[in-house]
């Protein structure tokens, strides 16, 4: 239902809110999470761009907004599917489908 390219340190969790929009939870993974020796991040480096596609059926959403900022985010809708790009995305970004 969800496709994200762009960079294969990125976990994504798709769910819906409490009243029905859909929620794409993006987190930044990368980093050195493999070294033993490091036991503390000072940074975890941005990644970005990030490319996202959504089914969302036949419905054209109305909006769809970045969050916790509020902005919102300009979108695609082809074949019943939102498509965004993500310029950039630091720690955890939600892309919210109204």
């Amino acid at each position: 239902m969800v496709r994200v390219w762009g960079s294969h340190n990125v976990d994504v969790t798709l769910n819906r809110t409490a009243d029905g929009r859909l929620a794409i939870n993006l987190v930044n993974t990368s980093g050195p999470h493999a070294d033993e020796n490091v036991y503390v991040y000072d940074e975890v480096p941005p990644v970005g761009p990030l490319y996202v596609s959504v089914r969302v059926g036949n419905r054209k959403p109305s909006r769809v907004t970045l969050e916790p900022y509020g902005r919102e985010l300009p979108y695609i809708w082809e074949d019943e599917c939102v498509k965004i790009v993500l310029p950039r995305l630091e720690l955890h970004d939600i892309i919210v489908i109204d």
